[in-house]
Order: C-alpha cells, then structure tokens, then sequence
C-alpha cells in the first residue's frame, strides 16, 4: 500500500508515525518548506533531509513534480500544512484523502 503524509516540515511530533508507516508500507513524507527560523531557535531538529523517505518538494520543479506523482498514485493521503492546489487533484477524484489542521 502506499501512503504519503504531507506537511510543512518533519518534526519530532510527526517522526514516531513516520517511522511505523515507512516499516509497514511504501511510505512517503512530503515537506513543503525549510524548518521556519523560530522553530530552529526553540531546538527544532531538520529533519527534512535526514531521512530518505521526505521529499523536500520546496527544493526545485523537479522534486514538487516527483511530491504531486507520489501524492497521485498514493493509495492513501493524509494532508496537513500544504497549498490546496496539492489536495485538489485526489478530491476530484475521490480517492481516500485526510486532511487535518
């Protein structure tokens, strides 16, 4: 199965589910922008670039195109912190989506 989680950044609220997820499934976490400056001086860790399974889909055309194929063929999404335009495709479709906030 896969299942793709996205949000603005990987954190170490985040990080424990990742972890499971990516051992049971075809796993993908997506980050839609760098860990925010105030977020680094309260000791959040980057962990954007720490594991292989985030796409960093801030980082170029090439890796936003590779985040929105992942989120397309996913059999399963959950949606947190990231632009609409990411969510409206699987809507349209009415493919298992989740959204939180």
């Amino acid at each position: 199965m896969k299942v793709v989680f996205v949000s603005n950044f990987m954190n170490h609220h985040q990080l424990p589910v990742a972890l499971e997820m990516q051992k049971k499934f075809n796993y993908n976490f997506i980050a839609t922008e760098p860990i925010a400056q105030e977020q680094s001086k309260m000791g959040y860790e980057d962990m954007n670039k720490k594991f292989d399974f985030i796409i960093r889909s801030y980082e170029s055309e090439q890796a936003a195109k590779l985040a929105q194929q992942k989120i397309d063929g996913a059999d399963v999404v959950v949606f947190g912190s990231c632009p609409f335009k990411m969510v409206e495709k699987r809507i349209k479709e009415n493919k298992l989506t989740f959204r939180y906030s």
